[in-house]
């Protein structure tokens, strides 16, 4: 059954990225940012690589980092490398000017030792970790830097309890979890990394939000509902799950904007 669910899960999540259409919604949360701009572009800036390096986004999906690197990097090469034509597609409307190769992670096409950097953001959790690390580090030249980033464990802070009570409601029976757990998180992040690479260091962001409406939380929701389903089984009434949830929001919202600090992490591995 847990193979089933496995490979279920699996199939979920790469019909949720064929387009950009669930990342996009997922991203619209972070409208709802205090600050004016979200901080991880400051990161990435701080971040220190020559100009003419070679860069390889790997699981880019739409280009958001991929367009990043290729403008800090005017003289060198970056490639934007996903497993979904859908994605690559997306970052096709936004450039031209990178490479695009459709490829999975897990065994890259590429040369050993041919990178200076790697980027893997928000995607390690989707991979075999062990392959796909091992890859990282595997074409990365003597110095070369993986950039990982990803969340801490926390779906929703804040939210988390109330989302894990309203889907034991639904599914008639107390769960543990109910989209499962992060693979690669903050908390967990340097323990994938160290083996493979000389040093890790990580970099933690807080972010705090203030939410006025449910309906930007009702829609990162809606944008998981492929993965939820597969990980609970066809029965699992989500329509009932959103409800629940959509009900429990408007009267937290009676009290005022709903606020919650999410913190996320880049993880900056040398070999």
């Amino acid at each position: 059954m847990a193979d089933d669910t496995t490979q279920r899960t699996d199939a979920a999540v790469r019909d949720n990225y064929a387009t950009n259409t669930n990342l996009t919604s997922r991203r619209g949360l972070l409208s709802y940012a205090v600050e004016p701009e979200t901080p991880q572009p400051n990161v990435v800036d701080a971040l220190d690589w020559t100009d003419d390096a070679r860069v390889l986004d790997i699981g880019c999906g739409d280009g958001v980092w991929t367009l990043l690197a290729a403008d800090r990097t005017p003289r060198g090469a970056v490639i934007g490398l996903d497993f979904s034509r859908g994605m690559l597609d997306a970052l096709a409307q936004r450039t031209t000017d990178v490479a695009r190769v459709q490829a999975d992670a897990n065994t890259l096409p590429v040369r050993g030792r041919s990178c200076d950097v790697v980027l893997a953001m928000w995607m390690l959790y989707h991979v075999d970790r062990d392959r796909a690390v091992a890859e990282c580090a595997r074409v990365l030249r003597p110095g070369g830097k993986l950039i990982a980033a990803t969340n801490e464990a926390s779906f929703l802070p804040t939210l988390d309890n109330f989302l894990q009570e309203a889907a034991s409601e639904v599914a008639g029976e107390p769960l543990d979890e109910w989209l499962g757990t992060m693979a690669f998180s903050l908390e967990n992040g340097a323990a994938w990394l160290t083996p493979h690479f000389a040093q890790v260091e990580c970099i933690v962001n807080e972010t705090p939000f203030e939410v006025p409406d449910a309906a930007p939380l009702l829609a990162y929701l809606e944008s998981v509902r492929g993965p939820a389903i597969a990980r609970r089984g066809d029965h699992f009434d989500y329509d009932a799950f959103l409800a629940l949830v959509g009900a429990e929001l408007e009267r937290r919202l009676a009290a005022g904007p709903i606020r919650f600090n999410r913190r996320i992490a880049f993880f900056v591995a040398t070999t």
